[in-house]
């Protein structure tokens, strides 16, 4: 328990604690990063009626029964009035915990509806052991390697199957459910799921005001509280309603001096956005020989593969972000989702076919650009470009990848297929893919945490999902009406370009290509990667360049690696 412990330091500087029940079968252990009640508030916690509790994340909206010294004490109060799932119903916020109840003799283990905060499990012999990251698990003595498995459906889909993992022997809790275990029985319980069809028409002003309020709870009182700030309408309406409150705040804005007059770099967009809103305003510069140099340190500290510089990015402006004292930062994941405003959704709404928003950013990863139909027409849309880039991928790897088998496995599980709507099982395909195993557990958490900083998302608060999941038409055209007056035309009227760094270029993937060349690895064919290579050097420099993404997931994947061997 120590060594795990002691593996998520990071995550939890400002104290640790472990509990144990009498005959030694049941033990939580817990590091802290004191956000609420600094002084008190050390976990694990024990009640009156011996709940003992650990909690990674936070509880918004708390009153009347729910209300206690530390927001963490607002489980075992829901747990106490209505038993766990109920009570999971009723509380909002991002988190994972831990829960025992030493009356029943059951351990409750559960996620937030979105997969926020993180949750993985393993056995190790007759022991379950769960941690919020894999190398706790190994800390802990589970087996490491990787899972052949979850690799290969992650080099096809760039996504490791839904509750399972890229590691041998580790699953992960799904967001929304809860593991509930009683000896040796363990069983997996739903808590919550996407509402098929939210209720009642659309309002402006009202949809303004529920989001102001998922900002506002989320803005730390009495504290710094960053706010990752780039040139896109989503994480200007969170700096602008967060400035409303008077709280201390400071924007933060990854910016590639390489690219300026380019839609790569969002410094000025950022910077009048800062100005307008009265916010003080730091800038990061990334250079591409900053994310070559800095992808093994990224991926290692949180733990997933990537496809384009933007890991390295995320992880120095948390650095820069906590370099500053501030614990919680306010992002902007979620608002894509919850508003059907990636450019992949456009195809599922008759006001979004033309392709005058087209954006080079992200072509060849989320979008191709001429869209290529090598997959059934029910499959989502961004899955085709996925299964080009997975090709790629699998023309340096052994055993063959079974790429119809791979990407059939990933279809939602959010909502039955008789309940969606095709942009609705789009989405629900992309929320169990993309969002969960990506966005949210390795450029969100993974990057944030590895600084010691809570991300703290106010578009994935259920209560706007609820109420405004599914707009008349995409694009966010509901978010922009609304925040007229609060962001900047510029920003305000500007089409979606995804989160991204700018390409390495020929030179930088030259480097690129050597590493992988000299990649040991047990999925990798020596022979196959050198042929390809060849091939590669005598394409033209454009053509070449497509081949960015699966170098840098390739190289990532042997970073990771050396996490164990």
């Amino acid at each position: 328990m120590q060594r795990a412990l002691d593996a998520l330091s990071a995550r939890g500087p400002d104290g640790e604690g472990q509990w144990w029940s009498q005959d030694g079968r049941v033990g939580l252990g817990h590091r802290r990063l004191a956000i609420n009640d600094e002084q008190g508030g050390a976990q694990p916690l024990v009640s009156p009626e011996r709940f003992i509790t650990c909690i990674n994340g936070e509880f918004y909206g708390l009153d009347g029964a729910f209300r206690g010294e530390t927001d963490s004490l607002a489980l075992p109060e829901a747990y106490r009035s209505f038993g766990m799932l109920e009570g999971l119903r009723r509380l909002r916020g991002e988190f994972a915990f831990v829960f025992f109840d030493s009356a029943s003799g059951r351990l409750y283990a559960g996620r937030d509806r979105f997969g926020i905060k993180p949750l993985v499990y393993a056995r190790r012999g007759e022991e379950l052991w769960l941690a919020s990251k894999p190398s706790a698990l190994w800390a802990a003595g589970v087996e490491t390697g990787w899972c052949e498995k979850g690799f290969l459906q992650a080099a096809a889909t760039q996504y490791p199957p839904a509750h399972g993992s890229l590691f041998r022997g580790v699953q992960s809790v799904p967001p929304g459910h809860v593991l509930e275990i009683e000896g040796a029985l363990v069983e997996l319980k739903r808590y919550w799921s996407l509402p098929a069809q939210p209720g009642g028409p659309v309002v402006t002003e009202e949809f303004l005001e529920r989001l102001r309020d998922c900002v506002w709870e989320r803005v730390r009182t009495d504290h710094l509280t960053a706010v990752m700030l780039s040139g896109g309408v989503d994480s200007a309406s969170i700096l602008a309603l967060a400035a409303e409150t008077g709280e201390r705040l400071k924007a933060y804005t990854v910016d590639f001096p390489e690219a300026l007059g380019t839609t790569y770099s969002e410094a000025e967009l950022a910077r009048e956005q800062a100005a307008y809103s009265q916010v003080k305003h730091c800038v990061i510069p990334i250079t591409r020989q900053d994310i070559l140099k800095g992808l093994s340190r990224a991926v290692q500290e949180s733990q997933g593969l990537c496809v384009n510089g933007h890991l390295v990015a995320k992880w120095e402006l948390a650095r820069a972000i906590r370099a500053d004292c501030a614990k919680v930062v306010l992002t902007g994941e979620g608002s894509d989702e919850l508003l059907y405003g990636y450019r992949h959704f456009a195809p599922y709404f008759e006001n979004r076919q033309s392709s005058s928003d087209f954006d080079p950013a992200g072509v060849g990863i989320l979008v191709d650009s001429h869209q290529p139909k090598v997959l059934p027409d029910n499959v989502p849309h961004f899955f085709h470009t996925k299964y080009e880039l997975g090709r790629r991928i699998g023309a340096f790897l052994v055993p063959e990848l079974q790429a119809d088998e791979a990407f059939a496995s990933v279809f939602p599980t959010s909502l039955s297929p008789r309940e969606m709507q095709p942009r609705q099982k789009a989405r629900a395909a992309w929320l169990d893919t993309a969002l969960r195993s990506y966005i949210l557990e390795v450029l969100g958490d993974g990057s944030e945490m590895a600084h010691s900083v809570e991300g703290r998302p106010p578009f994935l608060d259920h209560l706007l999902w609820e109420r405004y999941s599914e707009p008349e038409d995409g694009g966010k055209s509901l978010l922009r009406e609304a925040v007229k007056g609060l962001v900047v035309e510029s920003i305000r009227s500007r089409p979606k370009h995804p989160f991204m760094a700018l390409p390495l270029g020929v030179p930088l993937l030259d480097q690129l290509t050597e590493q992988v060349a000299e990649v040991e690895h047990p999925f990798v064919s020596r022979e196959k990667a050198l042929i390809q290579l060849e091939t590669l050097r005598g394409l033209p420099d454009e053509e070449r360049l497509v081949w960015e993404p699966p170098m840098l997931w390739l190289l990532s994947s042997y970073y990771l690696q050396e996490l164990w061997s």
